[in-house]
């Protein structure tokens, strides 16, 4: 029996059934892909914001399934009762050449925070950001520290934060969207 599967038609019978299995899958996948609704593309809002168009399942909380603990009582997950991620306004106007796009609110066990992109065509995601906070900065905002840090001077803007005793503002120069060269995160401020 070994030696029959050892010999060269039966490795070519069975390379080409794999090949075959391959390319079988990457078709359906394709067709699948293809024939799934499309969801049409964000509408401009007035005060430069975007509609983020429908829920879709990333807009919605992640939550892991429940546990099993020791009893046979089930873990009933994060609790309910979150407040609210704050609204993209709490930024105010952006500044010029900056544009926000709301991505939407995300949660965890813990709190729920905003995701907002920042668009520019003329400024990479640093510029971006050091725009953003000396606009907020400007305002009423404040900037929050890393631990052990005391000098604001040596502190770069991904490693800070800012806050305006309501919501907390973090920013990062990674894009979160297609269009985005930055994004933020905002959440309620703890008291």
């Amino acid at each position: 029996m070994m030696s029959l599967l050892r010999t060269r038609t039966m490795m070519k019978i069975l390379v080409g059934i794999c090949i075959l299995g391959l390319v079988v899958t990457g078709a359906v996948g394709l067709i699948t892909a293809r024939d799934a609704p499309q969801q049409p593309p964000p509408q401009d809002l007035p005060g430069g914001a975007q509609d983020p168009g429908p829920p879709t399942a990333r807009d919605a909380p992640q939550q892991p399934p429940p546990q099993d603990l020791p009893g046979g009582a089930q873990d009933p997950g994060p609790p309910e009762d979150l407040a609210d991620a704050p609204e993209l306004n709490v930024l105010g106007s952006p500044p010029d050449q900056i544009k926000y796009s709301d991505l939407g609110e995300e949660c965890d066990a813990t709190e729920c925070g905003r995701v907002a992109g920042v668009e520019s065509a003329d400024l990479d995601g640093d510029e971006a950001i050091d725009t953003v906070y000396t606009t907020l900065l400007d305002g009423d905002f404040a900037l929050l520290l890393p631990p052990g840090e005391e000098d604001p001077e040596g502190v770069d803007w991904e490693d800070a934060a800012l806050t305006n005793s309501k919501v907390v503002v973090q920013g990062s120069p990674q894009p979160a969207g297609e269009d985005d060269v930055a994004h933020l995160v905002i959440l309620n401020a703890q008291h």
